[in-house]
């Protein structure tokens, strides 16, 4: 069987904090397996730029908080991490998620159109010092 793992490096390499009680977020694995038939296979059948095929055992690290017992997902909290940072503190109210919430999206979507744009720059870059590359290989030849 094909092993997946998703987000183990970023779940453990920095420390979280609980919104609710402010204690240390230790990373929770998730395990499943995935048949061919199943939603999301096609999501991790293409893993690392190769192909698997088969049954696949993904693994996707949340986070948990050993002294509340409360299971975060990755993706939620990232954007609390954010919001715990711009506030200055481990434990927020439902009120101070929300205020934030919307501006933080706002950040990280900015932030991937940037990245989109820089891709493609580097791409039409590379495709015009190809073209000027066959061009003057062929007036030499």
């Amino acid at each position: 069987m094909n092993k997946v793992f998703v987000n183990r490096r970023k779940a453990t390499k920095k420390e979280y904090y609980c919104s609710a009680c402010g204690e240390k977020l230790v990373a929770w694995p998730r395990t499943r397996i995935l048949d061919q038939n199943d939603p999301g296979y096609e999501e991790y059948s293409h893993f690392a730029g190769k192909r698997i095929w088969g049954k696949i055992e993904v693994t996707e690290y949340d986070f948990k908080c050993i002294s509340c017992d409360t299971v975060i997902p990755y993706d939620k909290q990232h954007v609390i991490a954010k919001i715990q940072k711009r506030v200055g503190a481990n434990t927020l109210t439902q009120n101070d998620i929300d205020i934030h919430l919307q501006s933080i999206k706002a950040d990280l979507n900015r932030r991937q159109q940037k990245k989109t744009t820089r891709t493609r720059m580097i791409g039409i870059a590379i495709i015009i010092a190809i073209l000027i590359l066959g061009g003057i290989l062929r007036s030499i030849f």
